[in-house]
């Protein structure tokens, strides 16, 4: 078995900014609405929760063999279990792609504070494709 990591951190504050600038428009278009309503605290959404989310999303992004074909934001998914342990949930074109690389499992973590928030994922690869599929070149903020 291989494994693929993605680490990625985002700063709180461009999730902010992003939300004030663009409201729900942002928000609808990069979360789904399960992590929308993970994010609310007292009422409303807090950017906080909402930069491990993108940095979770980015992460896993990593670790997805794409290139210039683009993943929907929202087909990447960080749930959290009733008790609260964290995962990754891929749908639709996401999946295929982790299915078609060899992905068997995506293991993540998050952390953060007011400023960053940064994720981990890492990913099993075995199975079809484990060892030809190329990843795309890093990218830089």
């Amino acid at each position: 078995m291989n494994l693929r990591f993605g680490l990625d951190l985002v700063p709180v504050a461009s999730v902010a900014e992003s939300v004030a600038d663009q409201g729900p428009l942002y928000v609808e278009r990069v979360y789904t609405a399960g992590e929308i309503a993970d994010s609310r605290h007292a009422g409303r959404i807090d950017p906080r929760r909402l930069a491990e989310r993108f940095a979770v999303k980015e992460a896993t992004l990593k670790v997805l063999p794409v290139a210039d074909e683009g993943i929907d934001l929202r087909a990447i998914e960080l749930v959290c279990d009733g008790a609260g342990l964290l995962r990754v949930v891929l749908h639709g074109w996401a999946a295929e792609v982790a299915t078609e690389a060899g992905i068997d499992r995506l293991t993540v973590s998050v952390t953060g504070d007011d400023r960053l928030a940064a994720a981990v994922v890492a990913a099993e690869v075995s199975g079809v494709g484990a060892a030809d599929v190329a990843l795309p070149a890093p990218t830089t903020r």
